[in-house]
């Protein structure tokens, strides 16, 4: 008989307190996985949620950048994720900004990964984008419907 499922992820912010090793490797860890229990740096994160369906389904939460705090807003699954240089909203730029602009976890979503798509580039579907830049950084949220 399987256990439960979990309903959602804890919603209280947690750390991951400077210099944790990866649980695999030894190197910093960037991500944390609740089901495995497991901080992981990105490449061990894309071995171990590759290996099959079943992982790839595991929620993890990306550490921010400045502070190692993990919440819900920065969640990825799958079987393999780009490591990103992620920033909660209270350690972003325009910190006061981003946090009473946002009406949802996906708007809040701060990272400096670039997306493939240029501005010019249209994109499918219905889609909204914002681009915010402070000097040299670009930060984009693209949010794509579903169809």
């Amino acid at each position: 008989m399987l256990p439960a499922l979990r309903g959602s992820m804890a919603s209280t912010a947690v750390e991951v307190k400077p210099g944790t090793a990866c649980e695999l490797c030894g190197a910093a860890a960037a991500v944390h996985c609740e089901a495995d229990a497991a901080s992981l740096c990105w490449a061990c994160d894309t071995s171990v949620h590759g290996a099959n369906f079943l992982v790839a389904r595991h929620l993890r939460r990306i550490a921010c950048a400045c502070c190692h705090s993990l919440d819900d807003d920065r969640v990825i699954s799958g079987a393999s994720s780009p490591p990103v240089r992620s920033i909660c909203r209270s350690c972003g730029p325009d910190a006061t900004e981003l946090s009473s602009s946002a009406s949802s976890p996906l708007e809040s979503c701060v990272s400096t990964a670039d997306s493939k798509a240029g501005p010019e580039e249209e994109m499918e579907g219905d889609a909204t984008s914002r681009v915010e830049g402070d000097g040299g950084r670009r930060w984009a949220l693209r949010r794509r419907s579903r169809r």
